[in-house]
């Protein structure tokens, strides 16, 4: 499981990476927090991909593995996300 957090100044280069997030299959938790449970090889790729299209003056780009026990933790509120997608045995705190 992934979470991937940026702080992209560019609107074209933030709808880019977006998309580009999206296809991967990414869950667009915030306006710039994705969540995943993808393989190592796209994260690779998601870090080629990303360094080539950020600023690295300006934005920053985040990716962290956090293990599903971790995620399990979650307390959320707030617009309604499909978190289970994710995580079939979860049990999310939805507050």
């Amino acid at each position: 499981m992934y979470l991937i957090l940026y702080d992209i100044s560019s609107e074209k280069v933030r709808s880019r990476i977006v998309k580009y997030l999206k296809n991967k299959g990414l869950l667009r938790l915030q306006k710039s927090i994705f969540a995943g449970n993808v393989k190592k090889i796209y994260i690779e790729e998601i870090i080629v991909e990303s360094n080539q299209l950020i600023s690295l003056e300006t934005d920053s780009f985040i990716i962290l593995k956090i293990d599903k026990d971790s995620f399990k933790t979650l307390k959320y509120f707030g617009q309604k996300i499909n978190l289970h997608k994710y995580l079939k045995d979860s049990l999310i705190e939805v507050i």
